[in-house]
């Protein structure tokens, strides 16, 4: 998965073509998911779980996943349509 800083609606970035994921080179990624010793590379088997750590400015962002089921860049999480947005904003709820 990787976070990505953009204004554009989640289903709105760039693709590597019809039914692929983003275009990673397109995009700017901020934070990737690096799993240690996964097979495929940076997957997760069912039922595990990982984390993404990120400082990120105050903005738009769309977690992306490129890899499926067989952990190859063909049709992808995103192009599924597991997409969502969220905003770092200014509002820290009081916070200091």
């Amino acid at each position: 998965m990787e976070a990505e800083g953009t204004d554009l609606a989640p289903d709105a970035l760039p693709r590597l073509g019809p039914g692929l994921g983003v275009d990673e080179t397109k995009v700017d990624v901020v934070a990737r998911f690096m799993a240690p010793a996964a097979t495929p590379p940076n997957t997760l088997a069912a039922g595990q779980e990982g984390f993404v750590s990120a400082r990120l400015a105050k903005g738009s962002y769309v977690p992306i996943c490129n890899l499926n089921a067989t952990g190859t860049p063909r049709r992808s999480h995103y192009d599924e349509g597991m997409r969502t947005a969220f905003r770092v904003g200014d509002d820290d709820g009081g916070h200091d």
